[in-house]
């Protein structure tokens, strides 16, 4: 008896999977072992830590930068009437307890204020153009 006859009629057989559940991601079968965490509260000091070292570190966009968001919002713009799905990268102030962040949004666009110059969205949300960082047409 060699050493994989004892499984040799399901050695070949393809992985098993359910038609009745969806396959789970790596992230969160990792998931499930969070509360055996040696260290609760390590990533919120991390994070927090990342935040202070980054305080007045909001990104300067180049020329180029500035010059493909403002086609995007032209285009936006042009379809302002259709109220166009758009996600964004914006610097929020009050994003965190220590001066501000990053943030994103995603959102139907109502319209483009002229003064001060910023996206209002159907939800509410306002955020000044000059914080925008990155557009992304939705489809």
């Amino acid at each position: 008896m060699g050493k994989n006859s004892r499984y040799s009629d399901i050695i070949n057989l393809p992985h098993h999977q359910s038609i009745y559940r969806p396959h789970m991601t790596i992230y969160n079968r990792a998931a499930q072992f969070a509360p055996f965490a040696a260290l609760v509260g390590y990533d919120e000091m991390v994070q927090d830590t990342a935040d202070i070292l980054l305080l007045d570190k909001r990104i300067v966009l180049s020329e180029d930068a500035k010059s493909l968001l403002d086609v995007q919002l032209q285009g936006i713009r042009e379809k302002i009437d259709l109220n166009p799905v758009i996600k964004i990268v914006y610097f929020d102030e009050k994003a965190n307890k220590f001066g501000g962040g990053y943030a994103l949004h995603f959102g139907k666009v109502k319209k483009i204020e002229e003064y001060p110059a910023m996206l209002v969205f159907l939800d509410g949300k306002k955020v000044l153009i000059e914080d925008i960082i990155q557009i992304e047409n939705e489809k």
